[in-house]
């Protein structure tokens, strides 16, 4: 499964994306204020709206938007359109899983058909009318189990947005996970399963894995000798005013240090690069990853080999990051990079490969070339 483009209208803010093409390692560029952290955000609003319809869960919420989504499944293309009427969402309610809008209109077709064509409370399923529908919910979500719109509802549960921030789940809700996802496509597809439960699930049911993660770990930072994930009492910690004795933690275990390191003395970018490294384990052929500022947290020591693990698994895996970072930038092919401009609310994307000025600069020059040329500098008027 790839994003092939993506079209996107924002009705509440005017923000809007021309449309977008995406290749299998997408990396972001541009001035900051350009618009590359709204991309993710339009992405991650476009899977909202076609898994969960235009309910806000938590603070997880769909504004009133119109979009063009095509991917590409299985050698088949699939173009999503619709448009969303939300009301509007009071942030400091705690309602969770409630409908606050319809779907105007929606339309999913290949290049040879249409399966989906709803309007005007009309809902037209492969030229068949069905009776009226909840119109808070996508298509997708509505005929998830049809043989014609299932490949689209489990392309958009591939989808996952790097989340570097822990919940703490206790240990017996993470034994319970151990029995839940016995296998190993289940874990994968667990997208909303927080970070450490999946580590603890693959620690305790696919030791060659977490066998494989604490490898790489130790490669990016050669001082680590051992990871572990389990209670903060088997790590021997004393409970505190916000840490129970059951509470989860992954623990590492230090060249030259006593006792084990637990997450909450553990460096930021020591735990992000933790959860990429689940994330990235675990995602299926086919998925999506999408990374905003890869380098947030991340030391200059260890971001080349974190962009190297990307870069490993790039096409397996299609990714969409944003970054300001040289080393990163760097890491990355120019053939990849996207140039995010912005002209008032409305966002245009520009391939490197269109700028000639890119074509000609040594791969250790190209991050200057870039901040030099006048498509960045002047990437936000």
């Amino acid at each position: 499964m790839a994003i092939k483009s993506l079209k996107f209208d924002n009705k509440d803010t005017g923000w809007s994306l021309e449309q977008t093409t995406f290749g299998d390692m997408n990396l972001l560029v541009g001035q900051s204020g350009a618009g590359k952290t709204q991309i993710l955000e339009a992405l991650r609003s476009v899977r909202h709206a076609g898994l969960y319809g235009t309910r806000h869960i938590g603070r997880r919420y769909v504004s009133s938007s119109a979009w063009e989504l095509e991917l590409q499944i299985d050698g088949e293309c699939y173009i999503w359109s619709a448009e969303i009427q939300v009301a509007r969402v009071r942030m400091w309610s705690s309602t969770e899983d409630s409908s606050d809008g319809l779907f105007l209109r929606e339309k999913i077709a290949t290049r040879s058909r249409t399966i989906i064509d709803r309007s005007n409370g009309e809902f037209f399923f492969e030229g068949e009318r069905l009776p009226r529908l909840q119109e808070s919910e996508s298509a997708i979500k509505l005929l998830e189990a049809e043989r014609s719109i299932k490949p689209i509802y489990e392309a958009l549960r591939n989808w996952a947005f790097a989340e570097t921030a822990f919940s703490i789940p206790n240990l017996r809700l993470a034994k319970e996970s151990v029995e839940n996802y016995s296998t190993l496509s289940q874990l994968q597809r667990a997208t909303e399963l927080d970070p450490l439960t999946k580590g603890y699930v693959l620690q305790a049911r696919f030791p060659e894995l977490f066998d494989e993660l604490r490898i790489t770990y130790g490669e990016i930072f050669p001082q680590v000798e051992d990871i572990k994930i389990t209670s903060y009492s088997d790590f021997g910690a004393k409970p505190e005013v916000d840490i129970e004795r059951d509470d989860l933690a992954v623990g590492i275990r230090e060249r030259g240090v006593a006792g084990w390191v637990t997450q909450r003395d553990l460096s930021a970018g020591m735990t992000k690069v933790f959860v990429y490294l689940v994330d990235l384990i675990l995602a299926s052929r086919g998925s999506v990853f999408l990374v905003d500022e890869l380098e947030n947290s991340l030391g200059i020591d260890c971001l080349p080999e974190v962009a190297e693990q990307f870069l490993e698994k790039a096409g397996e895996i299609q990714f969409v990051i944003t970054s300001h970072h040289p080393q990163v930038i760097n890491a990355i092919s120019t053939r990849d990079w996207k140039l995010v401009t912005r002209r008032g609310s409305v966002v245009t994307v520009l391939e490197a490969e269109s700028i000639p000025a890119l074509q000609t600069a040594s791969p250790l020059q190209k991050f200057t070339q870039l901040i030099n040329l006048p498509e960045y500098a002047e990437g936000v008027v």
